[in-house]
């Protein structure tokens, strides 16, 4: 295969000129070849364990978001262990050709796959398949994947790739040859790469892992062009924006599947979770419940259904609720509930009065007002940050805080100077007012010098893990950074004495951030806040400088969960973000769009890694009867009565499940299928099975529930409870009076002497219930 070895060689440059930055997070290829080596044994007794040992430290080159291979794998490990041994087997026999041996591992986890219905992907295909023959073959074989052969072979010239999925592995194989042929020449490239090898890693005497990680320095340099040339992502990378939640470490991740559905026509299957959700259906049937087992899927990028069959574990709702409630801490999920008078002010931003720490407008001043910002829009102002700290005892989030602010600072002035210059070179910030001295007491008089609020802001205000933009002019800043440590008062320095430390993310740079500012140019103070969110300083920084993300930053998916969504004025609460809220009109997606907001004046938009989880109670309002306009951008998941939980619980005779599914049967048809009654409503009775618990429920909730759905019309209730039936008005739930004689007179004129009421002694007789069987 010809390719243009001139670029070949600028790109070689290229990585050993940044090898020291990545070197260490790129090891893990290695590592993982070699874990394989030393685990691997097609003949253990214990194939399951054997092949999750020998996976152990793939990390993301076999599991990202919505890309499961190794999970896959593992799973059909433990319900068939020989039958994916065989699989092993026919794939690493170098006797047959390739592409049949990969087809025949696809095809037979399909089959083996098939007998597992709840399992809806086997996530086999050429990319994974590459990549267990290079952890088993690692000096015969690289990993594959579409999106970075293509854009090596654009720039190296090396053609097209041809239609077929595994015909472009195999082009893929042969152009990585071609890498190899030239990588082998240059001995100071070799002699940096095994001088970093560790113990823990494979030696590659053939190169091949080298070569894929070159290849994964080249796309991302590639991309990084594009993005810098054209000022926006390519095509490429806006399809990966909705993978920005799993992002690992350097390249070696799924995170672009190779086989994506928009590159490779292929049907790939994610989660199964849209961007917005809504779970509707009767009272009771576990849709708030519901929300916990969706929004931990979405978080841990798995499938839902993985998520549910370990809350039906014994003690496995308490072990996700746990990891639930860790999250909605972290900031990655958050709760509310719409109500008749939650308004775009709550949701969005309005402009509220500035109060003091008691909760009232300052003492003998004037009320002064500020714009502040609603629950989502705060939530998705944050959600392009990675999160703080990382999984397993990772570093990671780029230094920041659950929930960075981003700052503005002036370095002496604008343009060029000293200060300046000696800041970005050592890594901190510094601001003057040196004549207040190192400790300001609190009664300090500013009024001949000032500086009050900017002293304010630099020492109680910012905080460690916010953001910082180093103002190089009105318009634009020359350096980002991350707050590092506390205010500090150096001697060391003539002038501007006043320092925190700060890790510097991108310098030399000319970014213009009016947009950004709500179309405000920066003032001359020294530190103030800015109007610009922390998403998208986050993605000024991807884009600057990318490998800080493949290294170490992780952008989490995220949930904002709304309670009883159709309580609300849908029109009233969105706003403009009904259609911001859209897939395609997402941050990153290919049709971004952004608002205007009327208040701050920002350029707001919806990140792509923020999903929407609604709850409707069809009981308060059917699903025929919700705005248009969410309808159509929402996707509905109907939830009804599920009396199968409910199997095999019993009061004395009495199947629970039957008297369920009866009275819901009967409430079908006298009203309509989104008015029954919800399981949730007799699933004490799994842990208490009497009488005087049932009594309990049906006293205080299921009646009361029949007396709002019919509106007291009590005949109707009792063909529902099956009263019409029973000779005897002592096991009647509803019995009907007639004593107006008794109560006004035999003379009195009673349009309607006759009234119903509960009768409460029925509630506890059990054969009062012998008709909801």
């Amino acid at each position: 295969m010809r390719i243009n070895n001139q670029a070949l060689k600028e790109c070689f440059s290229q990585y050993k000129a940044s090898f020291k930055e990545f070197v260490h997070e790129e090891l893990y290829k290695w590592e993982a070849v070699k874990c394989f080596q030393d685990n691997w044994n097609p003949d253990a007794a214990d194939f399951a364990g054997m092949l999750k040992s020998a996976l152990a430290k793939t990390g993301n080159l076999l599991a990202s978001k919505n890309f499961f291979p190794r999970d896959v794998l593992e799973e059909l490990s433990e319900k068939f262990p020989e039958d994916l041994r065989g699989l092993f087997q026919e794939l690493f026999d170098n006797n047959n050709d390739v592409v049949e041996r990969g087809k025949g591992f696809e095809d037979g986890a399909v089959k083996l796959m098939g007998l597992m219905p709840e399992m809806k992907n086997p996530y086999q295909n050429p990319n994974s398949i590459s990549t267990y023959l290079w952890l088993r073959y690692p000096d015969m074989y690289y990993i594959y994947k579409y999106s970075i052969a293509k854009l090596i072979a654009e720039k190296l010239g090396a053609g097209d790739l041809p239609a077929g999925k595994y015909d472009r592995m195999l082009f893929s194989f042969e152009l990585y040859d071609a890498i190899k042929e030239e990588l082998e020449k240059d001995e100071e490239l070799i002699k940096m790469s095994r001088g970093s090898l560790t113990e823990g890693c494979y030696i590659d005497d053939s190169l091949n892992t080298l070569v894929i990680d070159v290849c994964y320095f080249m796309s991302d340099a590639t991309k990084g062009k594009a993005e810098n040339e054209d000022g926006e992502e390519n095509e490429s990378d806006r399809g990966n924006k909705e993978n920005d939640g799993a992002i690992g470490k350097s390249g070696g991740g799924i995170e672009d599947n190779d086989d994506a559905p928009e590159e490779e026509g292929e049907d790939v299957q994610e989660t199964g979770m849209e961007k917005n959700t809504i779970l509707y259906g009767p009272p009771g049937t576990g849709k708030t419940y519901s929300t916990v087992l969706y929004a931990v899927a979405i978080i841990e990028n798995k499938p839902v259904d993985t998520v549910k069959r370990e809350a039906e574990e014994d003690g496995g709702y308490k072990r996700v609720l746990s990891r639930y409630k860790k999250y909605k801490d972290d900031g990655l999920i958050a709760f509310t509930t719409f109500h008749q008078s939650f308004g775009y002010e709550e949701f969005i931003e309005g402009i509220r009065p500035v109060v003091d720490q008691g909760g009232a407008p300052a003492a003998g001043a004037d009320i002064k007002y500020e714009i502040r910002d609603g629950l989502f829009k705060a939530f998705c102002d944050k959600a392009g940050v990675p999160r703080p700290g990382g999984e397993g005892g990772e570093s990671g989030g780029l230094g920041l805080n659950k929930n960075p602010r981003v700052w503005k600072v002036s370095l002496e002035g604008a343009g060029d100077n000293e200060t300046r210059t000696e800041c970005l070179e050592n890594g901190h910030i510094r601001i003057g007012w040196d004549m207040y001295g190192e400790d300001i007491p609190e009664d300090n008089d500013y009024s001949e010098h000032g500086g009050a609020r900017i002293l304010n802001a630099f020492y109680n205000n910012m905080q460690v893990g916010d953001i910082v933009m180093s103002c190089y002019s009105a318009r634009t800043v020359d350096a980002i950074g991350v707050i590092a440590g506390e205010p500090e008062w150096d001697d060391g320095y003539p002038a501007y004495k006043r320092l925190r430390k700060v890790d510097w993310l991108a310098k030399g740079i000319n970014e213009d951030i009016v947009d950004m500012n709500a179309g405000k140019t920066m003032a001359q103070g020294a530190v103030y806040m800015l109007g610009v969110s922390a998403t998208d300083v986050v993605r000024m920084v991807k884009r600057l400088a990318p490998r800080l993300f493949k290294a170490t930053a992780k952008i989490p998916n995220r949930v904002f969960i709304i309670d009883e969504i159709n309580r609300g004025n849908i029109s009233k609460v969105f706003g403009e973000l009904i259609t911001l809220i859209e897939k395609t009109k997402r941050i990153g997606a290919s049709e971004e769009s952004r608002a205007e907001l009327p208040y701050s004046g920002q350029r707001f938009g919806v990140p792509s890694n923020v999903y929407i989880i609604g709850t409707m109670n069809t009981a308060d309002r059917s699903i025929a009867l919700i705005d248009t306009a969410l309808r159509r951008r929402f996707e509905f998941i109907e939830m009804q009565p599920e009396p199968g939980l409910l199997e095999g619980v019993f009061v004395e005779d009495v199947s629970i499940s039957e008297m369920l599914g009866t009275l819901n049967r009967r409430i079908t048809v006298l009203l309509d299928r989104e008015h029954t009654i919800g399981h949730s409503y007799l699933l004490p009775l799994k842990k208490n099975p009497t009488i005087e618990r049932m009594a309990s429920i049906f006293e205080k909730k299921i009646l009361p529930l029949l007396q709002e759905y019919f509106y007291d019309d009590y005949e109707k209730i009792q063909l529902v409870l099956g009263d019409n039936q029973k000779d005897d008005d002592s096991i009647r739930f509803i019995v009907k009076r007639n004593d107006a004689g008794s109560l006004f007179g035999s003379k009195a004129d009673i349009d309607q002497p006759e009234y119903y009421e509960i009768n409460r002694e029925a509630l506890d007789r059990i054969e009062a219930y012998a008709w909801l069987k």
